[in-house]
């Protein structure tokens, strides 16, 4: 089922821009008591699957880029100093694999038993109240033949899905000029060697939501999409945004196409998800009935003409889509909300997030391309927090003129920096400060720059969170907040399908954050 939008084409006339606004304090009921379990995994692991009766394909890596806890696993025991100890299931979902669409890693999600030990004393603690157990593997596929998807990086012209390269015909398409006229002698089909990829749907993973009846969605950084898998790994339908956030090249409104590449190697896209923030979390609320996604900086035509504007940009969007069985509105946009992003970072990035309920998210949000051990960056990291963002008082903006193509009648862009009075921004306040030195001290973490970084620096890219309850009748609305980093696939020797394809002389190692979190009433 291909799940479409109507959108309106209504706007709002816009006053002069609003001064962009720091956190607010935390709710009564709110806090975050500390970091109290840290568990690895070493980065030259494998996965569980195996190919022609062969194990040890493929490097288990990048597994927390997104993250979904399965709550009707989870329980609690008694260990023999009489201290608590909890099991339960944890699926992480790793991006298109080592090189960044350079080889044909098949999507999948990960699946994992793991078992958590929360430590309270000062320290130091170790790093080992968190441990794992790989339970499965499950391959993304699709269509009647149950062909896989590929983390081949998409061709850049391909009309309505992300698609790798075929061999044999050339799908750049027909030749366009910056205003969109047609060049004809771009018209003839072209020979072209395939992509390891061979033609096969595309697809960057950002996001995993698990619903009760064990299907799934997950969310598309490059396209921006959608896709909700039957438990068993296989597509069933397909949701895409508004048209305001689809990619697209081409300087004139009506004459553009969409590009699904992932880069500015052709040229700058005009209208729709930068190629730094598509679809990067998503969460189902607790009742299965709406499905939350967060676009991970803002869109191209909000961000401003010049480099300078574009770091400058800060208002990303939050998208709610109904998915109740049987609703008129089933698969409908039904809400749509401003993000500002912070200031004290370079061009941040929003990434995982949690729906509490309907109306409250945990949001991660991070550094440009994380800073931290192992990334480019010699700057130490300033960012890296949980936020607690309320939608009550947000202005919706779905339907509106924000979600037209950039040229449409009626369309309407948010300002890149700074908000018109009538659109009020969701309100966050910091839950989590991942680099607060103190915390990380107990466990032997720090927070250096790449410069200076070491084994226990924090990784560059952190990317899924998850929520458990911890049960504690002294404590009831005390939480474990687990957040988890992308390594990137940052092993010694990077295996894909078998075959050894990199070699990289530093590693990085998965790691997995346990925090004791407060959060009153989120169940209301």
């Amino acid at each position: 089922m291909l799940v479409r939008f109507i959108v309106l084409a209504g706007f709002t006339t816009l006053a002069p821009a609003a001064l962009w606004s720091a956190d607010a304090p935390l709710p009564p009921g709110f806090a975050c008591k500390g970091l109290v379990a840290v568990g690895r995994i070493p980065a030259d692991s494998f996965d569980q699957r195996t190919i022609q009766g062969q194990e040890r394909q493929d490097t288990l890596g990048a597994v927390f880029h997104g993250m979904a806890f399965d709550p009707g696993t989870w329980t609690e025991s008694r260990l023999p100093d009489g201290n608590s100890a909890y099991r339960g299931t944890l699926y992480g979902m790793p991006d298109r694999g080592f090189g960044g669409g350079a080889n044909d890693y098949l999507p999948r999600r990960q699946q994992f038993h793991i078992m958590v030990a929360p430590e309270y004393g000062p320290g130091p603690n170790g790093q080992s109240q968190i441990t794992f157990e790989s339970s499965g593997t499950r391959l993304l596929t699709y269509g009647p033949e149950s062909d896989p998807f590929t983390g081949i990086g998409a061709d850049s012209s391909f009309s309505l899905y992300p698609r790798s390269v075929p061999a044999g015909v050339s799908m750049v398409g027909p030749v366009q000029d910056e205003n969109g006229e047609v060049n004809p002698a771009g018209m003839e089909p072209q020979s072209s060697p395939a992509t390891l990829g061979s033609g096969r749907r595309s697809l960057d993973p950002g996001g995993v939501a698990l619903l009760p009846d064990g299907s799934f969605f997950v969310s598309d950084s490059v396209g921006p999409l959608i896709y909700h898998f039957g438990r068993d790994g296989h597509l069933m339908e397909s949701v895409t945004p508004p048209a305001a956030l689809l990619p697209r090249r081409g300087a004139v409104f009506g004459k553009r196409k969409n590009d699904f590449g992932s880069s500015d190697a052709s040229g700058p896209l005009d209208s729709g998800r930068s190629h730094r923030g598509g679809f990067s979390g998503i969460s189902a609320s607790n009742d299965g009935t709406r499905l939350f996604a967060m676009l991970a900086a803002p869109p191209v035509q909000d961000s401003g003409s010049t480099p300078d504007e574009r770091a400058l940009a800060r208002n990303t969007r939050l998208l709610e889509f109904d998915i109740e069985t049987g609703s008129v509105t089933y698969g409908q946009l039904v809400g749509e909300y401003i993000l500002q992003l912070h200031a004290d970072s370079a061009a941040p990035l929003a990434e995982g997030i949690i729906a509490l309920n309907d109306h409250q998210l945990l949001i991660l949000e991070c550094d440009p391309y994380g800073r931290g051990h192992r990334d480019p960056s010699s700057q130490p990291p300033k960012r890296k927090s949980v936020l607690l963002a309320e939608l009550r008082g947000a202005t919706n903006i779905a339907g509106s003129g924000y979600d037209l193509e950039q040229g449409a009648q009626g369309q309407v862009n948010v300002p890149a920096n700074g908000l018109p009075s009538e659109l009020v921004p969701m309100t966050t306040s910091e839950l989590v400060n991942l680099l607060d030195g103190k915390e990380l001290g107990k466990f032997s973490l720090n927070a250096k720059s790449d410069a200076s970084s070491d084994g226990n620096t924090l990784a560059a890219k952190w990317g899924g969170i998850a929520l458990a309850p911890l049960h504690d009748p002294n404590a009831i609305d005390d939480y474990l907040l687990l957040v988890g980093n992308d390594n990137g696939f940052q092993a010694r020797h990077v295996f894909c399908n078998g075959a050894e394809i990199a070699h990289n002389e530093h590693e990085v190692d998965t790691m997995l954050l346990g925090w004791r979190v407060t959060l009153t009433g989120i169940r209301n």
